[in-house]
């Protein structure tokens, strides 16, 4: 099952105890539940394309320009998720994601909830959620709480890309940590270390979803599987048409692409650069296809690609 089901199926509140024993109701993953369930496109990345993305962003962070007008953020509401380089293959915790959401049409700017799962599976929300504006730095290197990321080639370049987002705690968990007594540095550093790397995979992937790409057949949707569970008194999972997005692949039908279309569902399509009489300009996230055909409310999109092939667009 993906974290972003579990996600939408969360019901259940966070509560927290304080040191003197009060109850404080604070921000867990049932309250993005309903975003995550909204959300018309969810981005599963494979191996080989969360590899790239963290290769770029440990090795190779100069090639990610923030200023470039491609990094943007190509719906009103997107989910990322891919499994944990540092969780061994098959374990209930295996999987990590994010939801984002654009603050405005421009895709510039926007907030980044971060999730990851404990050892039964469950989701968790981080604590802290990342504001991020691609025109302006928002952080110097205290709002960043002093970190440095020595394990990367040039720490410079990657602490670049994060002055451009801001963590933020939800008032209600401020409350809580007052009432305890304090958030000491080192715990504020350490939750903020879990979720700032995310933001530089979101910029990555970013970029690589500017990659020429084409779409491989969908598979099945769930309705068979969801009525198998619902026999059962399980969840359904997310109703949502499942294709595969190959990046850095020549030829064949891209996303946005042009020319002869066959006629296809009511469907979202991801803003996209649109260049035409030797201008460039941004196209917002806009519907596609004939509703008296059917209606797509969302899809996954299982991202794939070559390695080699990848680095050789990147550049």
């Amino acid at each position: 099952m993906y974290l972003c089901d579990r996600v939408a199926q969360s019901r259940s509140e966070m509560l927290v105890e304080d040191s003197d024993g009060r109850i404080h109701r604070v921000p867990g993953a049932c309250d993005l539940a309903a975003d995550v369930r909204s959300c018309s496109t969810r981005y599963v990345l494979d191996t080989t394309v969360r590899d790239t993305c963290l290769e770029l962003l440990c090795n190779r962070a100069e090639v990610i320009r923030l200023e470039d007008r491609r990094y943007r953020i190509p719906h009103q509401a997107m989910w990322i998720e891919w499994t944990d380089p540092n969780v061994a293959p098959g374990q209930a915790n295996g999987r990590v994601g994010m939801l984002v959401l654009a603050d405005d049409e421009s895709g510039r700017r926007g907030t980044m909830h971060s999730f990851s799962q404990d050892e039964a599976g469950r989701p968790w929300a981080a604590q802290i959620f990342f504001a991020f504006d691609f025109d302006s730095e928002l952080s110097d290197e205290a709002a960043l709480c002093g970190l440095r990321f020595d394990e990367v080639r040039d720490s410079d370049e990657v602490m670049r890309i994060f002055r451009h987002g801001l963590g933020q705690l939800d008032k209600s968990w401020l409350a809580y940590f007052r009432a305890s007594g304090g958030l000491p540095g080192e715990a504020l550093q350490q939750m903020m270390r879990a979720v700032v790397p995310d933001f530089g995979m979101l910029c990555a992937f970013l970029l690589l979803l500017s990659l020429e790409c084409a779409v491989a057949e969908p598979r099945q949707g769930l309705d068979r599987i969801n009525r198998a569970r619902a026999r059962i008194g399980k969840s359904l999972l997310l109703d949502h048409v499942e294709v595969s997005l190959r990046l850095a692949v020549v030829g064949g039908h891209g996303f946005g692409g042009h020319g002869a279309r066959a006629t296809s569902r009511l469907h979202q399509v991801r803003g996209h650069l649109v260049r035409r009489a030797g201008k460039t300009f941004w196209r917002t996230h806009h519907l596609r296809g004939d509703a008296a055909m059917g209606v797509i409310a969302s899809r996954t999109v299982r991202v794939s690609g070559n390695g080699p092939a990848l680095w050789a667009s990147v550049g």
